[in-house]
């Protein structure tokens, strides 16, 4: 072989061996400080809420919550439970500055969102805000992490962060209050005074909004997909209060044994996977086992479209839906009323 020929050889034999060498483990492992680098992102937008109710002399400190500033209008975002007992409230930045003029612009119990405004006389330099992700997006198992001021009345309202995965995207809670539906579980700890606060993607997107809803939960942690909660809000600043028609079921995809054994043969539709007792479901005798194929003689094809369907409907307006259960199928009127009612 004369040089030429070996010098091909070995640059063809090279280009080879790097083909299937893999990389390098220091190239497969996630940049060691990936969660500080969006620690450092979202940190100047969350905010420590201080509850404060009036004694009939004067105002004193009752609980502590987390919040984060949507745009540079000011409007933050919460949870209601965290603002419900308020006569007044406080915000902390994170460079330590305290505003006392806060607004509380609405809120909706039954989704556990609440509004605040810094007023206008405050905002004399420009707020850092945080970027929103597709909660709709989010994938079981990619690492998340909770910012908030846990533990605030005891330990000081300095920020701390928990990270963890996603555990599952649809868990629905109940409390004796209300029912939750649709929840981020989360394996990141979310403790009193992180409620209100982000969940946060490894991209630095805002994917939900922690609720420390349960309070014998060890371990685990809940989010309200901010899919959601961003409609709920812009509802509530363009209107103040949510004023929508509910059905107040949760449904899912239909499971393939129940396709089987109520013999649909692949129909579409959505399986109930529970019923709010004080909802108009519930009072149109609708049960966890149910199937609804049809909503006004218009089939439903997935969980998302029986939402905006009835989204589109007026509080007190009768819907039409026809139901299978165990193989019988049958027709109901259900009044749809008002969600906070």
């Amino acid at each position: 072989m004369n040089f030429t020929k070996r010098i091909i050889f070995f640059f063809l034999f090279s280009i080879f061996i790097f083909t299937i060498i893999p990389t390098s483990s220091a190239e497969q492992i996630p940049h060691r400080y990936a969660i500080s680098n969006v620690v450092d992102q979202i940190t100047p937008s969350v905010v420590s809420i201080q509850v404060l109710k009036n004694d009939g002399d004067n105002f004193h400190k009752t609980f502590f919550g987390s919040g984060f500033i949507i745009n540079e209008n000011g409007i933050i975002l919460t949870n209601e439970h965290v603002i419900a007992s308020a006569d007044k409230v406080y915000i902390e930045l994170f460079d330590g500055t305290i505003l006392k003029n806060i607004k509380i612009v609405g809120f909706d119990k039954s989704s556990d969102i609440a509004v605040l405004k810094i007023a206008e006389s405050e905002l004399n330099y420009l707020l850092p805000t945080v970027n929103t992700g597709k909660s709709k997006k989010i994938r079981v198992g990619e690492f998340v992490v909770a910012f908030g001021s846990p533990y605030a009345n005891h330990l000081g309202s300095e920020l701390t962060v928990t990270s963890g995965i996603i555990s599952t995207k649809s868990r629905i809670i109940e409390t004796q209050k209300t029912v939750y539906q649709e929840y981020i579980q989360t394996d990141a700890p979310i403790n009193p005074g992180n409620s209100g606060g982000p969940l946060v993607n490894l991209s630095g997107e805002v994917i939900g909004i922690n609720s420390a809803i349960l309070s014998q939960a060890q371990g685990i942690g809940f989010a309200i997909p901010i899919d959601y909660a961003l409609n709920i809000s812009q509802e509530i600043l363009e209107k103040g209060e949510i004023s929508r028609p509910w059905l107040g079921v949760s449904v899912t995809k239909i499971p393939m044994q129940i396709t089987d054994k109520y013999g649909l043969n692949n129909e579409k539709g959505v399986y109930i996977k529970y019923v709010n007792p004080e909802s108009p479901a519930a009072k149109a005798r609708l049960k966890k086992g149910d199937v609804i194929l049809e909503m006004n003689n218009i089939k439903i094809t997935d969980p998302e479209n029986l939402l905006t369907m009835i989204k589109e409907k007026e509080v007190g307006e009768n819907i039409s839906l026809v139901i299978n259960y165990n193989g019988t199928e049958r027709q109901t009127v259900v009044k749809l009323n008002k969600k906070n009612d």
